[in-house]
């Protein structure tokens, strides 16, 4: 629905029966439907602010629960291997946390960067209960 459309309905349910010439009543009518159309639009972005990051460990969580789902697979370890170690997962989650490479086998390179992973985001999963805790 356009902003015009919006505010047009907002004149004929606040005023179904009104119908007045008079410019200044108009006006000052626009002028304050305006305010709360501006603060409806306040009220719908601010939100959005919060949902880029909550989209963003979503998705880190899918990630992780996608690895996990490979690294719990019968698939033969170099196979596990060239899932993880992928564009797909761990080129976008690398940058979050540390791990150790012991460049021995491919079951120990996997295993020791899904424990990292899941550190990871057992310490994301605390925090956010604390930060989320209602006093």
């Amino acid at each position: 629905m356009s902003f015009e459309s919006e505010l047009a309905n907002q004149f004929v349910k606040k005023y179904p029966n009104q119908f007045t010439t008079d410019k200044w009543f108009w006006e000052k009518e626009v002028e304050s439907l305006l305010t709360n159309y501006k603060e409806m639009i306040k009220i719908k972005v601010e939100p959005t602010i919060f949902d880029e990051e909550t989209r963003k460990s979503m998705e880190v969580h899918t990630i992780y629960k996608k690895a996990k789902r490979i690294f719990e697979s019968d698939l033969d370890w170099d196979k596990k291997y060239d899932l993880i170690f992928s564009d797909d997962i761990s080129k976008r989650v690398y940058h979050l946390f540390d791990w150790y490479d012991p460049d021995t086998s491919y079951e120990e390179d996997v295993t020791y960067f899904m424990r990292a992973f899941e550190e990871y985001i057992d310490e994301q999963k605390k925090l956010n209960k604390i930060l989320n805790e209602e006093e």
